[in-house]
């Protein structure tokens, strides 16, 4: 398994309170580093910070998967573990990514243990990314 841990992935900016897609952050090296560890199709999954919060998680998922093509990263799918299919997290072992989204530290690590994350990436061997809350539940 390979790891980065990032306060910001970038990929998306508001306007007018709507989350629209935009450039992966290159600070430090990120998207460069995600170009060179990222598997050529994708299928990624992201990991929900929010499991209620149906409207956030589309949006992020909306966005994403402009943003990802748009930096050089082309995807075969995205899907969304929230709090409507809990159960796909079964599946992590069949993708190529996994996404530790921002949000609610305590409430993100809830939905982590409810879906008994750490167990299913110990036999992951593609790329997980956290970012803010992703990247403080991940550490």
């Amino acid at each position: 398994m390979k790891l980065i841990l990032t306060s910001s992935l970038g990929g998306a900016v508001k306007v007018d309170g709507r989350r629209l897609p935009g450039r992966i952050l290159s600070e430090n090296g990120l998207l460069d580093t995600l170009q060179s560890c990222w598997r050529e199709p994708a299928r990624v999954m992201m990991i929900c910070a929010a499991p209620d919060d149906y409207a956030k998680n589309d949006g992020i998922v909306e966005c994403f998967t402009q943003s990802f093509p748009l930096n050089g990263l082309s995807i075969s799918r995205l899907l969304m573990c929230d709090g409507r299919n809990p159960e796909i997290a079964k599946q992590i072992c069949q993708t190529d990514v996994v996404i530790l989204t921002g949000g609610h530290v305590p409430t993100q690590n809830a939905f982590f243990h409810r879906i008994g994350l750490r167990e299913r990436l110990q036999s992951f061997g593609g790329l997980v990314i956290g970012w803010s809350a992703g990247s403080m539940n991940c550490a």
